[in-house]
């Protein structure tokens, strides 16, 4: 994988910030209302981000090898759907058109938009009270809808279909991106604990003792289960933090692009204060209920 990410790398500076952000032949036309509001806030922005075109983006996912990827798998007549008509929140989705049957299958969708972060951290820090420009990923999701799940990829809370198992490029991707668009960081709020889980080799809680937590259920729960099994027995109420029922908690997680920032991650106070929360809170599985809960999760 880390071959992969440098020649995305390469590839990446061989893509000139024209070729991104030129824009292909579009409809110029607008409604009335929209031509004479002179709050062009209004007005839908024809980049996604402010900075890539379509055909940019079009361009960089046949240079990255992710067109290529999906029509390996067997999926063809890929289409791109490109909405910035909120400049606040964008949406970019990649679909396989089935021919003759007017019906197209949802491969890979990521809802993003930008947002400013103010660091509070529970120790001395430089970056403390500094707020920086990240990218929020609201939304990302790689599936593919002919799959079925099975013993040996089951069903994870929250999941459709199976996955296409392209996080890792895709996350590679969003982070080549924000450092274009000279962004601080990629920050992402995990729904489950396999989200959290799966992205923890890029992605690290800001609040270290989050990061702890995280770190702890791991090493308490996964001795006996696997990952599927851990997050559904927190999310139906099987698990116990010190003895008390647990809820899995809501939070910033967030990969690090600028230098000051990564620093703070693999700081002495922070990592310390890491281990300090690993070593304070103990979870355990309340076993009769998850025999229980576990009969009536979703079919295979």
């Amino acid at each position: 994988m880390a071959k992969r990410f440098g020649g995305l790398k390469k590839i990446s500076k061989r893509l000139s910030d024209y070729k991104f952000r030129r824009l292909e032949e579009i409809d110029l036309s607008f409604s009335e209302e929209e031509l004479f509001d002179r709050s062009m806030e209004k007005t839908p922005s024809l980049l996604f981000l402010g900075y890539y075109s379509r055909e940019g983006i079009e361009l960089a996912l046949q240079k990255y090898g992710v067109y290529e990827r999906f029509r390996e798998l067997g999926f063809g007549n890929l289409q791109l759907v490109m909405d910035t008509r909120d400049p606040y929140r964008q949406r970019l989705a990649i679909y396989s058109v089935i021919e003759g049957l007017n019906a197209r299958l949802l491969l890979s969708e990521i809802v993003v938009r930008r947002k400013f972060v103010k660091f509070a951290p529970p120790f001395s820090s430089p970056v403390a009270g500094q707020s920086y420009e990240m990218l929020f990923i609201e939304w990302l999701c790689m599936q593919d809808p002919r799959k079925k799940f099975t013993l040996e990829r089951p069903r994870l809370p929250g999941q459709e279909y199976p996955g296409l198992g392209g996080g890792k490029i895709a996350l590679h991707l969003i982070s080549m991106a924000c450092r274009r668009l000279r962004l601080a960081g990629v920050i992402s709020v995990p729904e489950y604990f396999h989200n959290a889980q799966m992205y923890s080799r890029a992605f690290m809680f800001i609040d270290p003792d989050s990061e702890g937590k995280r770190r702890a259920i791991w090493r308490d729960l996964m001795d006996g289960l696997n990952l599927a099994n851990v997050s559904w027995a927190i999310e139906r109420g099987c698990v116990y933090e010190n003895g008390k029922p647990f809820k899995w908690f809501i939070d910033d997680q967030m990969i690090p692009l600028q230098r000051d920032l990564k620093a703070y991650f693999t700081s002495s106070a922070y990592l310390s204060r890491v281990r300090e929360a690993e070593a304070q809170y103990l979870y355990t599985l309340d076993e009769k209920r998850w025999e229980k809960q576990r009969k009536q999760l979703p079919a295979e």
